[in-house]
């Protein structure tokens, strides 16, 4: 008699991923939560406070899939954002009285941070991968150094922006389109075109590529029409993709060649005895047998 207990599996069309709700079941455990502690968890003004400082993670997040899913990390992207956000403040204070309070001054110190925030991050992409050093300690060095410098441009305290420059950028932060926050729209902007560029472009496939033959997954590269499904075929293909040589008996074309080269009285192969016959590179030396 079997005392086995019965399978208490799902059939696979019903399978849950838990990994994948991980994330969801704690953001509803955050929110309960929160409408536990507070009874003003749920109005307008703290949600909408939520999505807009969310927002700045969620553009930070967007660059950081593509780091993480080719097998790297990047610790430094807070103290990088900060030390930037500060290098922004400065410049923007700074060219007041060469462009006035108005956008130039803005548009300015947006530019600024732009160009050094491609700079950290292509210092640590160069760090990384030509000086051949972990992404963990790279990241983690720069995020004190990074965090060090905004500390000695604030001078220890806090920096703030120039009232006059704050009234004209504060629509940017503050204001809504359709009762919807622009950085929460900044944010969905740029993680659709981080979706398109991971997914329908070459440069999202050659990320995949990558990531594939990092991981040690088989990848074939040729065109779906061109793959052959012959018996065999298989075994040709590496994990990189490329058509390594057979070792298979090269047949019917390989004695056409041998005799236009080699013409010899009967026009075909002539059949020699076994003994005679030319043994392929893949065959086995056939050795006496000993007692």
């Amino acid at each position: 008699m079997n005392s086995s207990s019965p399978s208490l599996a799902f059939p696979q069309s019903l399978a849950i991923d838990f990994r994948a709700l991980g994330p969801v079941v704690a953001l509803v455990a955050l929110f309960i939560l929160g409408a536990v502690i507070n009874d003003a968890f749920y109005s307008a003004g703290n949600l909408t406070n939520i999505l807009t400082r969310s927002a700045f993670i969620g553009i930070i997040a967007v660059g950081a899939t593509f780091v993480i899913t080719a097998g790297g990390i990047d610790l430094s992207v807070g103290s990088m954002a900060a030390f930037i956000s500060g290098c922004m403040i400065v410049v923007m204070n700074g060219l007041i009285e060469t462009l006035g309070t108005g956008w130039p001054t803005i548009l300015a110190g947006i530019a600024i941070s732009i160009v050094l925030g491609t700079a950290a991050g292509a210092l640590n992409g160069l760090i990384t991968t030509r000086g051949k050093v972990e992404a963990f300690i790279v990241t983690l060095g720069t995020m004190g150094i990074y965090r060090s410098l905004v500390t000695y441009i604030a001078d220890g305290g806090t920096l703030s922006l120039d009232f006059a420059v704050r009234g004209v950028y504060r629509p940017f932060y503050y204001g809504d389109i359709l009762g919807i926050p622009v950085p929460v729209l900044v944010f969905a902007a740029v993680a659709v075109l981080g979706y398109l560029a991971l997914n329908k472009t070459r440069f999202g496939r050659h990320h995949h590529l990558c990531t594939a033959a990092g991981l040690g997954v088989g990848v074939d590269r040729r065109p779906l029409g061109a793959r052959s499904h012959r018996r065999g075929d298989h075994r040709r293909h590496g994990a990189e993709g490329r058509l390594r040589p057979h070792r298979r008996h090269r047949g019917r074309r390989h004695h056409a060649d041998h005799d236009r080269q080699h013409p010899q009285p009967g026009g075909r192969h002539q059949q020699l005895p076994e003994r005679d016959r030319p043994r392929h590179h893949h065959h086995r030396r056939r050795l006496p047998a000993t007692r």
